[in-house]
């Protein structure tokens, strides 16, 4: 089950144009070697907007921007806050944000906000295996704490069952944040569309939105693709102890 990183960073980067998307996605894999162990980084994954037909984008084409279509979402994972504070001090990230600034690659300021994991699991050992379908969901409990807890109860029962019987889902991680005690944010990764798609039509699925929705106000989801160079785990570096530069 899931170990217990501190801190967790989500991000919306909007870029201005398909050009600066591809600039912006090259930027982030060569700006900082997340996999160093000095980086203390357990998980960074980054995914653009699903273009397959059928996929849901349910989230992204509800954020206020004028090019939904071009949107670049991440989590960050770090061993502690930190670690997350050298992180965003680090003279190669602040190298990053001026290229970015220089070179007028977003169409709007980046959105980005702490999050808890507080039930799931990011990999089931060490490190999860590579992932080509990233799932997020977003759902807001009504507005008392007995909604939530019961929430986060059926949904840690669910990501149990889900540890155990679904080996194409490769991370069912729950997180939630002081500062929206009324949202619960969720980060899902799959091997492949058939194994997001057996999710969902399984009953145990069924049976859990079926439960869950009286204690919603509302309830949507996201389907990404996973960048390659993407890691997700419970240990510094993805398991490895450094990589070169791309």
């Amino acid at each position: 089950m899931l170990a217990k990183p501190d801190i967790s960073l989500f991000c919306y980067l909007y870029p201005g144009s398909p050009e600066k998307q591809k600039r912006i996605i090259h930027l982030l894999e060569t700006c900082y070697d997340y996999r160093d162990p000095a980086s203390e980084t357990k998980t960074w994954c980054y995914f653009t907007r699903a273009t397959r037909p059928g996929a849901r984008n349910q989230i992204v084409d509800a954020l206020e921007c004028a090019h939904p279509e071009h949107v670049i979402a991440g989590f960050e994972v770090y061993a502690c806050k930190p670690a997350l504070s050298r992180q965003l001090n680090h003279p190669e990230f602040k190298r990053y944000h001026r290229t970015a600034t220089d070179e007028g690659l977003y169409a709007q300021p980046e959105d980005m906000h702490a999050w808890y994991p507080t039930v799931g699991f990011l990999a089931r050992g060490a490190v999860a295996g590579p992932g080509a379908v990233v799932i997020t969901g977003l759902i807001t409990v009504k507005e008392d704490d007995a909604a939530k807890d019961s929430a986060l109860v059926i949904l840690r029962s669910f990501s149990e069952w889900v540890e155990r019987e679904e080996p194409g889902c490769l991370t069912y991680c729950v997180f939630t944040r002081p500062k929206a005690p009324g949202e619960i944010l969720l980060f899902e990764r799959y091997a492949d569309v058939a194994s997001v798609e057996a999710h969902m039509r399984s009953s145990k699925f069924a049976i859990v939105m079926k439960t869950l929705r009286p204690l919603t106000k509302s309830m949507a989801m996201n389907e990404w693709a996973e960048l390659p160079t993407s890691f997700t785990g419970n240990v510094v570096g993805g398991g490895e102890t450094g990589s070169p530069r791309l």
